[in-house]
Order: C-alpha cells, then sequence, then structure tokens
C-alpha cells in the first residue's frame, strides 16, 4: 500500500536556501570539469567561448558563479567541454542536505575517481 504523500507547504525561504545549495553544488561540478580538461586537453575559456560563439569573459562569469546561468548555458558549457549534463532526482528520504558537515563515507564517495563515467558531469537536485 503507497503511503501517503505530505502535503505540507515549503516556505520560500527553504526552497531559496535549497536552490543555493543545488546551484553551488552544480557550479562545483562545472568548475572541476573545467580544470581538469585545461589540464588534461589545455582546453581555455576562450576556446570555450569561440565552441560556443560566447564572449570569453561571459564565460569566465559563468565558471565563476558571477551570473545566473539557465540549464542551457550550463548545458552548453558542458558539451564544449565534451561533457553530458545530467541532472538526478533522488527521493529527500535518502539524500543527506549538501550545506551540512559531510559525513566520513561521503568524503570517501567525494574522492573516489570517476574514469569510467565517460565524459560525464552529474548535477544532483537535493534537499540541500
Amino acid at each position: 500500500m503507497p503511503t501517503k504523500v505530505n502535503a505540507q507547504r515549503i516556505s520560500e525561504a527553504t526552497l531559496a536556501q535549497q536552490w543555493f545549495s543545488f546551484l553551488h553544488g552544480a557550479l562545483g561540478e562545472l568548475q572541476s570539469a573545467f580544470r581538469r580538461i585545461n589540464k588534461t586537453k589545455g582546453l581555455t575559456q576562450k576556446d570555450i567561448g569561440a565552441k560556443l560563439g560566447m564572449d570569453p569573459a561571459r564565460v569566465s562569469k559563468c565558471l565563476r558563479g558571477r551570473t545566473n546561468m539557465t540549464l542551457r548555458t550550463m548545458h552548453n558549457l558542458a558539451r564544449a567541454m565534451d561533457c553530458r549534463l545530467v541532472i538526478s532526482l533522488q527521493e529527500l528520504g535518502s539524500l543527506r542536505p549538501t550545506n551540512r558537515p559531510p559525513t566520513i563515507a561521503n568524503q570517501i564517495e567525494k574522492v573516489t575517481p570517476t574514469g569510467s563515467s565517460g565524459g560525464t558531469m552529474i548535477v544532483s537536485a537535493s534537499n540541500g
């Protein structure tokens, strides 16, 4: 028998805090991908800009979090770095908010190499 859905309204403050955390995580993934690809392939912000027809200064603003990017912009940046932007949804009961200190298990998970990801950048929607 299915469990009853909690229909309690989520406050704007809570949603704003969770959005900030999600966006911060997504930006961190973009930045990490750029640093890794810059180091391994020599791809520069100027190269990304040329691939997308975007001013390198705007690429820099995006990668520094100085502009409010759309999912389309994030997708385009990822593609210019030969990555795939993936958004996954997970049930809230199975997640730990990302604005809390990580547990040892989460720290180990973060340092585990993802060489088999095939150029995939994963951005997860979470409750943190």
